[in-house]
């Protein structure tokens, strides 16, 4: 899965991905920029085929390992462990582009 963020917070929950982009750039527009952002990753048995969470259907993997890499390369920028929602929460990631791989936590 690749990631890419803009200087927005990104949601990202089972393979959900959301880019921005826009025509005005250096236009101060009243916003505040940031250099990093929050990504959540959802991981979740998708049984009926929705490619949607339904929690009356999926199944969670709570205590699954997230990695969040390096687009192109193998660097680990960091590994999060799901909640039991099913949900890692990585904080204050740098703007950038990135792949995750989830694995079974040993």
């Amino acid at each position: 899965m690749r990631i890419s963020l803009s200087s927005r917070p990104a949601l990202l929950l089972a393979l959900t991905v959301g880019s921005f982009a826009c025509t005005n750039a250096g236009a101060d527009l009243g916003f505040l920029s940031s250099s990093t952002a929050r990504v959540l990753v959802g991981v979740y048995l998708d049984r009926d085929g929705s490619h949607t969470f339904n929690a009356a259907v999926d199944t969670v993997f709570a205590g699954a390992r997230v990695a969040l890499l390096t687009l192109g390369t193998h660097d680990t920028v960091r590994t999060l462990l799901t909640d039991n929602k099913g949900v890692a929460t990585f904080d204050a990631v740098p703007v950038g582009e990135y792949t995750v791989a989830v694995t079974q936590a040993s």
